[in-house]
């Protein structure tokens, strides 16, 4: 099927990723957004202008594409989001401070977006800390960490 009407073709560049436009073409029934590299830009606007559009492979195309956008939007946003792991120690643990504490994050609007107990091991304590290796109280602090079950939060 050829669509023989062009009524605009608009490009968009992005600042965060300057090889990629998007263009946005709006025939007579279908409007599709796209992402194409700089080096196609020029071939397929040449192919608009003149008409030879084939919305079969397009949207074909479109759907490829469509889904690569999904993964882009996806990474840009999880570039820009900030985590924060937060862990309740088992001396906290021990103590039953552990509604006090979620309740203090929730009550400054903070969003806990997961939460697991955990027994940390030996050795997953000192791959923890393993920074502080060479120091004096690096023993005794692996053994404090292993000593008994963590709460692990992220917000």
């Amino acid at each position: 099927m050829q669509v023989n009407v062009l009524e605009e073709v608009v490009c968009y560049s992005f600042s965060f990723c300057p090889t990629l436009l998007l263009i946005v073409v709006r025939v007579t029934d279908v409007c599709t957004f796209k992402f194409l590299s700089l080096q196609y830009t020029c071939y397929k606007t040449i192919n608009y202008m003149q008409q030879r559009y084939n919305l079969q492979t397009e949207i074909s195309q479109l759907m490829f594409l469509f889904c690569n956008l999904a993964v882009l939007i996806m990474v840009f946003y999880m570039l820009k989001l900030e985590r924060t792991f937060i862990a309740i120690k088992p001396d906290g643990v021990q103590r039953g401070l552990i509604a006090e504490i979620i309740s203090r994050f929730e009550r400054k609007g903070f969003k806990l977006v997961a939460i697991k107990i955990v027994l940390p091991s030996k050795e997953f304590a000192e791959k923890h800390y393993h920074d502080l290796k060479e120091r004096p109280f690096f023993n005794g602090l692996c053994d404090f960490l292993s000593s008994g079950p963590v709460v692990a939060m992220v917000r």
